[in-house]
């Protein structure tokens, strides 16, 4: 594992501005690397007291953020902790901004609403989420989780409420 590259590079060179670009070609599926990174990059994010605005944005013009790829879990955590690390971006003092040029599927659109604004490219942005298609949740409770944490849930308060689907067997 000491060849690996990271999943996350972060340009810190304006004060109080982090711009974070999310970078794990193909398609930038989410792996456990890739969860360890968000991780820790949260923890830095939280640990700074100067930092105001972060935006995550994609290396790839097609995708911002796929799907979790299937492979054995190679996460330090054993378990990748992406529900406590979207808890901690949300009610944080800082502004989290998701820049969307491309497809955000699953994970991708789960770490989307895990922010607090979300602004999409009208030609290529095109968000997509198994719960809303298959009309379950399909990550075992991790949509209804993350469905939107801290300043952006303030802001829903006023939408009438969706009717909830329940799970379908067979």
């Amino acid at each position: 594992m000491g060849n690996v590259t990271a999943r996350i590079t972060t340009d810190k060179q304006a004060p109080g501005f982090w711009r974070v670009t999310l970078n794990h070609p193909p398609i930038n599926t989410i792996d456990d690397q890739m969860y360890d990174e968000i991780f820790d990059l949260v923890e830095a994010i939280v640990a700074e007291p100067s930092l105001k605005v972060v935006t995550f944005e994609s290396a790839n013009a097609d995708f911002f953020l796929a799907h979790y790829g299937v492979g054995e879990s190679a996460s330090r955590f054993g378990k990748p902790r992406w529900i406590e690390a979207a808890t901690k971006l949300a009610h944080s003092n800082v502004l989290s901004i998701a820049v969307i040029r491309g497809r955000a599927r699953g994970g991708g659109d789960e770490f989307a609403l895990a922010c607090d604004l979300r602004f999409a490219s009208r030609e290529k942005a095109r968000l997509w989420s198994a719960r809303g298609r298959f009309r379950h949740d399909c990550g075992r409770g991790r949509p209804r989780a993350l469905a939107l944490l801290g300043r952006a849930r303030k802001g829903n308060r006023d939408r009438p409420r969706r009717r909830r689907f329940r799970c379908r067997d067979g």
